[in-house]
């Protein structure tokens, strides 16, 4: 398999980053008085120096393969801190992963033995024989002309509470008195709050089912001023049967942040302070934790929380944003990385004589 770059090379790096720094371009010039005065020549640049852990000898030929992929500073590689490949607040990445919340549907499972508060069309019952769980669902008849044709049925819940911006997971289960190949139909219509309809996530379009109970299912995101969403399942004139049962209706948040995944939120004029979005809420991040924005890494220097919606309050970072760092960049919190390549010259891996074990070591320096 063809090695691509930038190399992924310090994953499984066995050593530490010893240095990783900013380099400052800049010209220095010291007054009679004692004081220097500083010019930026450039915004600065990451510096690394790593260095590996004592190495067998199969392990130091292995890794010295691996290094001359970079070819002495000509290839580039993702360069980061050792020490921070997580945010100081959950090492090893602990935090991350899929956070699905509680379902917000009243009478989901239609347990009650009446379907409020659903609000059904003609032809929808509460239904107590063949539930799905527990005793009763819902029935939904289009009655006895009702094969490939009939009145469409339907049943729908309102909601408030909703974030806009935010992912949804919608899903029932279903379930016929024969197999149909198509008629089945799970939506969500966004209002805001004015009651006054945004749009709709078509979730479930013309599903088919069958004589056994099976999950129909789909993520939907939030629009923008969105704080009511309707949710509605339909059994539509297309299906080839006259009935169809319903149960377990479900809608809840579901958060996928895996720590490569935040967005920028919002930049200060300054262009060093900044606040995130798309992260999950009550994150905190702390001083001295790294960021990735775009392709560029970035250092924290106030701690930040993000609050329910999972945007942070503002805070500063270092180096300054890049001019061609925007609102809405990609935001890594978890292996943050800068492009990097080797310092020519720098690559040692000298071995020991007696043992024929090794260290290597190298410097690393910002490409852009």
């Amino acid at each position: 398999m063809a090695i691509t770059f930038p190399y992924d090379l310090l994953t499984d790096f066995p050593g530490w980053s010893t240095e990783f720094d900013l380099f400052w371009r800049q010209e220095q010039s010291r007054a009679a008085g004692g004081r220097t005065f500083v010019k930026d020549m450039g915004s600065p640049l990451w510096a690394a120096t790593y260095q590996s852990t004592s190495l067998k000898p199969n392990e130091l030929d292995y890794w010295r393969a691996r290094f001359k992929s970079l070819e002495n500073g000509f290839n580039q590689f993702y360069g980061r801190p050792k020490s921070r490949c997580y945010p100081m607040a959950y090492p090893g990445g602990n935090y991350f992963g899929t956070d699905v919340f509680t379902n917000v549907l009243s009478n989901p499972g239609f347990e009650t033995g009446v379907l409020t508060p659903w609000v059904p069309s003609a032809g929808v019952t509460s239904y107590n024989t063949g539930a799905h769980s527990g005793t009763y669902c819902m029935l939904m008849d289009k009655g006895a002309s009702g094969i490939g044709a009939g009145t469409q049925r339907e049943a729908w819940q309102l909601l408030d509470g909703i974030v806009a911006g935010k992912q949804y997971r919608v899903s029932a289960w279903i379930v016929g008195v024969g197999a149909a190949a198509a008629g089945a139909y799970v939506n969500v219509q966004w209002r805001n709050a004015a009651n006054g309809i945004i749009s709709t996530s078509n979730a479930v379009v013309n599903a088919g089912y069958t004589t056994t109970w099976a999950q129909v299912a789909a993520n939907v995101t939030a629009p923008a001023l969105a704080t009511r969403a309707l949710v509605y399942v339909v059994l539509a004139t297309t299906g080839s049967q006259q009935y169809m049962l319903v149960d377990d209706v479900s809608f809840a948040r579901y958060e996928t942040f895996t720590g490569l995944n935040a967005q920028v939120n919002a930049i200060n004029a300054n262009r060093k302070a900044i606040s995130l979005k798309g992260l999950v809420g009550g994150y905190t991040g702390s001083v001295g934790d790294y960021i990735q924005i775009g392709s560029n890494l970035h250092q924290v220097l106030e701690p930040f929380t993000a609050n329910t919606a999972g945007v942070s309050g503002e805070f500063e970072i270092r180096p300054h944003l890049w001019p061609a760092s925007a609102v809405n960049d990609t935001v890594a919190v978890t292996r943050p990385s800068a492009l990097m390549t080797m310092v020519p010259g720098s690559f040692s891996s000298t071995a020991e004589l007696s043992t024929g074990r090794g260290v290597i070591t190298f410097q690393a320096i910002e490409s852009r």
